[in-house]
């Protein structure tokens, strides 16, 4: 009638309605007595880890330091355990903490001792003079008894690429090391090496 107000009611929007949160929640309360959620819980066919490996740095010659590491981790503890559990992997990253020895009573050795270390992708030739070690990769001045860490990250294509676990291989070089002057036969410290690997495809 005019003057006065209708109201009108609403009309439900179709395709709106509300869920029961019960069907879909994986924490239903402490206090539920009927679940109607999945049984199987969801999953991602991928798995991302840390493995450890070790190395110990010596020189084979009188005159020079020369070592190149890659990204292939198989040489890691539990990789086997890894790789027989799935079908592929890569590697998303690698960090590299040098831990020197004290050499005391070696007098042979020189405590000056100089190189380089250097964050390197691709194929890389290990330098061979001080030189080509400075001008290589991303690197930094390296007296041999003091300690470093160098992190390494995937960057290209190829290190992008997923590889058989079956038969693991490197797909870049990732860290290279030179030092001048040293002594034959010294062992100068150790590598502790962290991959962070990424495998896909599950074998079961």
């Amino acid at each position: 009638m005019p003057g006065q107000n209708v109201i009108m009611p609403r009309r439900q929007r179709r395709g709106k309605a509300r869920k029961d949160p019960s069907v879909t929640s994986m924490n239903p309360p402490p206090n539920t007595i009927a679940y109607r959620g999945p049984i199987a819980l969801p999953s991602t066919d991928e798995l991302t880890v840390t493995l450890y490996d070790s190395f110990d740095i010596s020189t084979v010659t009188a005159t020079q330091l020369q070592l190149r590491f890659d990204n292939n981790p198989s040489s890691a503890r539990n990789w086997s355990e890894y790789s027989t559990a799935w079908n592929n992997y890569r590697v998303l990253g690698i960090r590299y903490k040098y831990f020197p020895v004290q050499f005391v009573a070696e007098t042979s050795i020189k405590p000056g001792t100089f190189g380089y270390h250097s964050i390197v992708h691709g194929a890389v030739s290990a330098p061979a003079s001080l030189p080509q070690a400075a001008s290589t990769g991303v690197s930094r001045p390296w007296t041999l008894f003091k300690p470093f860490t160098r992190v390494w990250r995937m960057q290209e294509v190829a290190e992008a690429t997923y590889g058989l676990c079956s038969a693991p291989a490197s797909t870049s070089n990732t860290l290279v090391l030179y030092g001048s002057a040293s002594s034959p036969g010294a062992d100068y410290g150790t590598v502790m090496i962290e991959y962070l690997v990424q495998f896909k495809t599950h074998t079961l």
